[in-house]
């Protein structure tokens, strides 16, 4: 199924609105099932490559209580021929409680879109690229690694 390009641009504007809300409260994160695949993979290449499936991605995303993570396209390309999207999204870490500014960091995100098997489309596959974090600056997989650990006691 070909979905236009109006489509997807807005499919995707929605998803980034809610993982930027719902994905990461335990609690929510299942609504997210609306965005995924069952099949969903997700190819993350930082600090090195990692598969994860759904489950998997849905708690990766769920279990930095302590950090709100806040997804801003800076730009969406949509290929409704090829059923793909791309983007250009820069990622705003904050400290829940106190709003501080952990880490601002750019990503890029390729996105292969299948059908619902209604009139909607389903994130099926997902590869993330992160930019590196300056010297001296904190990166994303330690601040989730930390966050994690806390969680876990």
């Amino acid at each position: 199924m070909a979905f236009a390009r109006e489509e997807i641009v807005d499919f995707m504007n929605r998803y980034f609105g809610a993982y930027s809300t719902v994905a990461q409260n335990p609690e929510t994160t299942h609504e997210m099932e609306a965005f995924y695949s069952p099949e969903l993979e997700v190819t993350l290449f930082f600090p090195q490559r990692t598969v994860l499936n759904r489950e998997q991605f849905l708690l990766v995303s769920s279990s930095h209580p302590d950090i709100r993570e806040t997804l801003i396209p800076e730009h969406i390309i949509a290929d409704e021929k090829a059923g793909m999207a791309a983007a250009l999204v820069r990622g705003e870490l904050t400290a829940k409680e106190t709003n501080d500014m952990l880490l601002q960091i750019m990503f890029t995100a390729h996105y292969r879109l299948v059908s619902d098997g209604k009139e909607g489309m389903k994130i099926k596959d997902l590869w993330i690229c992160s930019e590196d974090s300056a010297p001296g600056q904190p990166d994303i997989a330690t601040l989730y690694e930390d966050a994690f650990k806390k969680l876990t006691g």
